[in-house]
């Protein structure tokens, strides 16, 4: 993994992660008609909206940084 990498590598997979178990909860709440299930189903989601956030964050900080570097260079 390129150097710089893992924060965006470590919210993506947070980010996915979160979704998945909100999903396997949403599908245990309606086979098992128990609705304590959606507050686990809600947190994976508010859990996947933070990391979608981080994710976003670190995906503009990885694109800016070089053309921050190309802008410069073309100025220098």
């Amino acid at each position: 993994m390129p150097i710089g990498c893992q924060p965006i590598h470590r919210s993506a997979l947070l980010w996915t992660d979160s979704l998945v178990k909100g999903y396997q909860a949403l599908i245990e709440v309606g086979s098992s008609s128990q609705l304590a299930g959606m507050q686990i189903a809600q947190r994976n989601a508010t859990d996947a909206r933070h990391a979608a956030r981080r994710f976003n964050s670190e995906y503009n900080r990885l694109v800016t940084e070089p053309r921050v570097a190309v802008r410069s260079a073309r100025r220098g």
